[in-house]
């Protein structure tokens, strides 16, 4: 039985993205997005909001589940991911113990930091939220006009 995640992208004034490293766990030393396991019972949108505010410091209202994703790494690591998208904070994050480093990056700057170590799950999360980005932004009006 997979164990069941939620993570949370979260934007800084519209543009930076929220990168923590982790500390501990199959990512360990690894640039992620910010995520902790759903509690029994716990509804996910909840569990985005609690998570966020126990391993950042940061209060946030998720907006939409974005899309699920699934890791399967025998024998250990089997977890699915219910990703989140937040596209409003202020403030600056305070890592839990579970990271070493949490920090707001420039999105075209993601790439220096997978050459360090990003998690493969982060990386094809980002790779996915820019898919949707460019869907938005190609649904927008040109001009103003509607």
């Amino acid at each position: 039985m997979p164990q069941l995640e939620v993570a949370t992208i979260v934007m800084k004034d519209a543009v930076n993205v929220l990168i923590a490293k982790a500390a501990d766990g199959p990512d360990k030393d690894k640039w992620v997005i910010p995520s902790d396991f759903i509690h029994e019972f716990e509804r996910t949108i909840d569990a985005c909001s609690r998570s966020m505010k126990e391993k950042t410091g940061l209060s946030v209202v998720p907006k939409q589940v974005l899309f699920l994703s699934e890791i399967v790494e025998p024998p250990t690591d089997r977890r699915a991911v219910f990703c989140f998208a937040e596209c409003a904070s202020s403030g600056d994050p305070t890592p839990d113990a579970s990271y070493s480093e949490c920090l707001f990056v420039d999105p075209r700057d993601l790439g220096k930091y997978q050459k360090e170590g990003m998690s493969d799950l982060t990386a094809d999360a980002f790779f996915k939220f820019s898919k949707i980005l460019q869907a938005q932004a190609s649904a927008m009006p040109r001009g103003g006009n509607v």
